[in-house]
């Protein structure tokens, strides 16, 4: 559940003034953070949901680590959205949880503070600093036997919707999802973040940009430049005419069979970077030309442990009906399957490709276990 919205202000009072003119009511004095040299203030957007405006503290010292979002000001009096917080009991198993698909939430660690009617509020959290993905991908919090700080503040009405870009959605998708929340990022050239409030004025939008951090934007910048490489050099797959795959699965086979060929390495080279950057659609083409100019076994064997185990490996779940199909009207590809191993394949996908095997004569590679296989021709047969 979302816990709260964080708006960052260079000045507490100033901020509070445009919450206040944009929604109509003012957020009320929350505490102060010497931990962090900050203080707060903060308004209700739903029963157990509320806004908080944090800003710098002017009479509290600068904390060894620095002021919390220090390194974000807001330009001018302009009050920002900063980061948001998620509401969960289990804060090690979502904290896990999102540690394992790549994004490091912060140290798990207690908070607390006196309100001025003498309430003790205390929490646990993943330290707000922490900002993954600049702060798009939430902290944790938990509150326990507290008070919810929504249920002691002026309400300004309800948070109905909430929406997010990022440059990478789909990484914080799936850090999202692993912490179990069913908000969704969409993709944006920026970081964003905007609020649908309802009001008693009617619906209010609170938009603004989450800023990234240098570390951010190197790592977006560099996402981008591989992702404009990757679409360029599959615009050159895509223009490679099939008698130009014949012609490079030539030179491949006859670079393997001359073990010193200078050009052996390069191709091979060439052929994992189709692997890796060419549609299937075109890999196909490749299998396809590469399957008619094959002579031996090994060639299978070269073909089968190269570009199908990388189909299917990746690509398995989709392909392995093309697969089946092409094995049922062409047994020379079925036999070529013979020479795969598993390289990861799905457990359905590798039993699939394990009952085309076994349906074959003369296997390229004898089966010695589930997924140990050792071959069973010397290479210069004809298949």
């Amino acid at each position: 559940m979302i816990d709260h919205l964080v708006y960052l202000a260079n000045d507490l009072e100033r901020g509070c003034d445009q919450i206040e003119k944009r929604l109509g009511v003012r957020p009320v004095p929350g505490g102060r953070h010497p931990d962090w040299g900050t203080h707060n203030a903060i308004l209700s957007i739903g029963p157990e949901t509320y806004l908080e405006v944090i800003a710098r503290d002017p009479d509290l010292p600068v904390p060894k680590r620095g002021v919390l979002f220090g390194d974000r000001p807001p330009p001018g009096p302009i009050v920002m959205p900063v980061t948001w917080a998620l509401r969960c009991e289990d804060l090690e198993k979502t904290h896990g949880a999102a540690a394992a698909v790549g994004v490091e939430l912060g140290e798990i660690t207690p908070g607390s503070r006196e309100r001025s009617d003498g309430t003790l509020l205390e929490w646990q959290l993943t330290h707000p600093a922490a900002m993954p993905m600049g702060g798009v991908v939430p902290f944790l919090i938990s509150w326990g036997d507290s008070p919810h700080p929504a249920t002691m503040s002026p309400s300004a009405g309800e948070l109905i919707d909430i929406r997010l870009e990022h440059p990478e959605p789909e990484r914080a998708n799936a850090a999202l999802t692993a912490m179990g929340c069913d908000v969704r990022v969409a993709k944006g050239r920026r970081g964003a973040f905007a609020a649908r409030i309802e009001t008693a004025r009617g619906p209010v939008d609170l938009v603004g940009r989450i800023p990234l951090s240098r570390a951010e934007r190197s790592s977006v910048k560099i996402q981008r430049e591989r992702s404009e490489g990757i679409e360029s050099q599959r615009a050159r797959w895509n223009a490679v005419t099939q008698a130009q795959w014949s012609e490079l699965a030539e030179r491949w086979f006859h670079a393997s069979d001359r073990a010193e060929d200078p050009n052996g390495r390069e191709l091979g080279m060439s052929i994992a970077l189709m692997n890796h950057s060419a549609s299937t659609a075109v890999q196909w083409r490749f299998v396809d030309a590469a399957l008619d100019v094959a002579r031996t076994d090994q060639h299978l064997k070269q073909l089968a442990a190269g570009p199908i185990e990388h189909l299917l490996g990746t690509f398995g779940d989709v392909e392995i009906d093309e697969c089946e199909r092409r094995a049922s009207e062409d047994p020379r590809f079925a036999r070529l399957l013979t020479g795969t191993d598993r390289h990861g394949m799905s457990d359905e996908v590798w039993a699939r490709v394990r009952s085309i095997q076994a349906q074959v004569d003369a296997p390229l590679l004898a089966r010695t276990g589930p997924d140990r296989p050792e071959s069973t021709e010397d290479g210069a047969q004809n298949p």
